[in-house]
């Protein structure tokens, strides 16, 4: 059971308890799991926030395009997750030890064997769940929503949903951030010349770039992976518009998405040749 593996081989203290009860929208759940984050980020405890996920509809992983109507985007990448209004919501905060990315992988993945589901690749076997995976300055962080008891989940994190949970506070302004299309409704590389690198069991990532005078112009990836910190690969992109694709240009994207990036699913290597081959084949043609 992953409460014997928490409280006895990994000695983890025991977690804080915070609920957001009767959320109005997706957009207050996010707001209240970024406020748990930044808590922990300061404290370097272990947190865990439930909730319920009031959205009828599709919500994407982190770096999955928009291609439906009206979705929901979580914290996390992975895979999406028809929902409906009576799923439910976990974020798991974990800074009482310095996680990498696979750590907190493997933390999902524990917890949700505990739950009773089994996971392959970015899905989630035996139930409609879906769960996301980060890590912020070695604070590690799960994301899982869908049809699952809350009570199990957060028992087998070594804690009781009870009287004792604390309240959560939510910032209106950042709620409606969250539930605005600047946030739901990135739509990755459509419409660009693009590669895709696949992983095993599902995983997969896509870069496209577009050149304009043989300066980059647009560049942007996406996919089902996870990545740390959660925001890197576009920060990494972001980095390269306006830049002239030549050798040295070639060079510095394949090391800063070698070096900058922490992916898991796909390999970050594989993703930097890809890139650097796409980059080079989209400059030759604009020279001809």
């Amino acid at each position: 059971m992953l409460l014997v593996t928490i409280t006895v081989e990994t000695n983890l203290p025991q977690p804080t308890l915070h609920v957001l009860r009767a959320p109005r929208g997706f957009g207050e759940v996010l707001a209240a799991a970024e406020s748990i984050i930044g808590a922990t980020l300061k404290s370097r405890g272990f947190n865990i926030l439930v909730s319920s996920w009031p959205h009828e509809g599709v919500t994407l992983g982190l770096y999955e395009p928009c291609n439906v109507e009206y979705p929901a985007r979580r914290l996390t990448g992975g895979a999406r997750i028809e929902t409906t209004k009576d799923y439910a919501y976990i974020l798991v905060a974990n800074g009482s030890r310095d996680s990498s990315l696979r750590e907190a992988v493997k933390l999902a993945r524990d917890l949700l064997e505990c739950m009773g589901f089994g996971v392959k690749g970015p899905m989630v076997t035996g139930g409609h769940v879906a769960y996301g995976v980060t890590s912020i300055e070695g604070v590690a962080i799960v994301e899982i929503i869908g049809d699952f008891d809350l009570s199990m989940a957060v028992k087998c994190m070594g804690a009781r949903l009870d009287g004792s949970a604390r309240s959560v506070k939510v910032s209106p302004e950042l709620a409606t951030s969250f539930e605005s299309e600047n946030w739901t409704c990135y739509r990755g590389v459509e419409g660009l010349p693009h590669v895709t690198v696949y992983g095993r069991d599902g995983f997969y990532a896509r870069l496209g770039f577009e050149l304009h005078d043989n300066f980059v112009s647009r560049a942007e990836i996406d996919g089902v992976f996870f990545a740390a910190p959660p925001m890197e690969p576009y920060s990494v992109l972001a980095s390269i518009r306006g830049v002239q694709v030549d050798e040295l240009a070639l060079h510095t994207l394949v090391l800063a998405l070698e070096k900058r990036l922490d992916v898991y699913g796909v390999d970050k290597s594989e993703l930097a040749k890809a890139a650097a081959s796409l980059a080079e084949r989209l400059a030759r043609e604009s020279r001809t």
